[in-house]
């Protein structure tokens, strides 16, 4: 009687070892290599975007977040002004209403503009096409509204970067579908 239990053990533990096998050592490459690759895309994107040359003040698309997460909307006067030519127009921190265009933009509205533009050329070349971009800071305020193209189905691979400002510490997130 005791065999046939022990034999009964060891065909269960044969059993979880054949899963085992089945389900985690004979994953299918692909599925690794797609997901080592979004992970990486994330990563590099994010690095690369936050140190890119923004035109304005000589300044990097950082330096434009550290400035916008410094002066909340309340407080839209003191932000860096990136103004596209030399203009004596205020700086805008709204799109313009249609058929009015601005020559300037303030630090929030120019790095959204940028963030946008370059996660839509730099991200579809890879063939990501949904994806979100999104920055708190300590006190859960957004900078900068969300950056989003389609929607979240499937699994997400997510990339974070963070940077001190006076206002706290804020944390950018760039997530890949």
């Amino acid at each position: 009687m005791e065999i046939m239990g022990l034999a009964v053990i060891v065909i269960l533990l044969t059993l979880g070892s054949l899963f085992v096998i089945q389900f985690v050592v004979l994953k299918p490459q692909s599925e690794i290599k797609k997901t080592f690759t979004q992970t990486q895309t994330a990563a590099n994107t994010l690095t690369a975007l936050l140190r890119t040359s923004t035109g304005c003040k000589g300044t990097t698309i950082i330096g434009l977040l550290d400035d916008c997460a410094k002066h909340p909307s309340s407080d839209t006067n003191n932000r860096i002004c990136c103004l596209n030519s030399d203009s004596a127009d205020p700086c805008v921190s709204e799109p313009p209403p249609p058929g009015k265009t601005v020559n300037g933009k303030d630090s929030c509205a120019k790095a959204s503009e940028l963030i946008e533009d370059i996660l839509t050329n730099s991200l579809q070349n890879y063939g990501i096409s949904n994806y979100e971009f999104r920055i708190i800071n300590e006190d859960y305020y957004q900078p900068i509204d969300p950056i989003r193209a389609g929607e979240c189905l499937q699994s997400k691979e997510s990339k974070q970067a963070y940077f001190r400002t006076s206002a706290g510490v804020v944390t950018i997130y760039l997530d890949v579908c």
